[in-house]
C-alpha cells in the first residue's frame, strides 16, 4: 500500500510540539517509567486533539497519550489524521510511539491513505521528525485491505 506523504508547515509543527507539551501536564505518571507522556494530533481538517497517559496499576488498561489524541480526534469525528506530535518528561529517551500506537496510526493511514508525520519532543523542543512508514515498515496485517472506511 502505498500511503502519500503530507506537507506539514512550520507552524503546524510549533503548534503540535506546544500541545503535545500542554497535553503532558495533564498526565498521570507511570508507575514504573515514573514518566509523563502528552501526544496532540493534526488532522487535514488543521484541527489539533490532544491526548495524554492515563496509567493502571494492572498496565494493561492503560492508555497511551497517542491513544488518547486519537480517540479525542475520532470523538471529535475528524477521522483523518495529518501529523502526531509526542512529548515526554523523561529526557533518557526519545518518545517514539511504541508498536500499539504505531498499529493504531496505521489503521489510520491505511483509512486516510496518508503517511502521517509523526514529531517527537522534550520541553518544547523538536527531537525527530519520522513517517509512519519510516517507524513502521512492516504494519500487521502486511496485505492490503479494501472498502475498511469507518464510516
Amino acid at each position: 500500500m502505498e500511503l502519500k506523504k503530507p506537507q506539514i508547515k512550520e507552524e503546524e509543527i510549533n503548534n503540535l510540539i506546544v500541545s503535545a507539551s500542554l497535553a503532558l501536564e495533564q498526565s498521570i505518571k507511570n508507575s514504573k517509567s515514573n514518566a509523563k507522556y502528552g501526544a496532540a494530533v493534526l488532522s487535514i481538517n488543521k484541527e489539533i486533539y490532544k491526548g495524554f497517559n492515563i496509567f493502571s496499576s494492572s498496565q494493561t488498561l492503560s492508555i497511551h497519550a497517542e491513544q488518547c489524541a486519537i480517540i479525542n480526534a475520532y470523538i471529535n469525528d475528524d477521522k483523518t489524521i495529518k501529523a502526531i506530535a509526542v512529548s515526554s518528561d523523561d529526557e533518557s529517551t526519545e518518545p517514539i510511539p511504541c508498536g500499539i500506537c504505531r498499529q493504531l496510526l496505521f489503521e489510520n493511514a491505511r483509512y486516510s491513505g496518508l503517511d502521517i508525520v509523526i514529531l517527537t519532543s522534550f520541553n518544547g523542543k523538536l527531537l525527530g521528525k519520522y513517517y509512519l512508514s519510516e517507524l513502521y515498515p512492516k504494519p500487521w496485517p502486511n496485505r492490503e485491505f479494501k472498502n475498511i472506511k469507518n464510516d
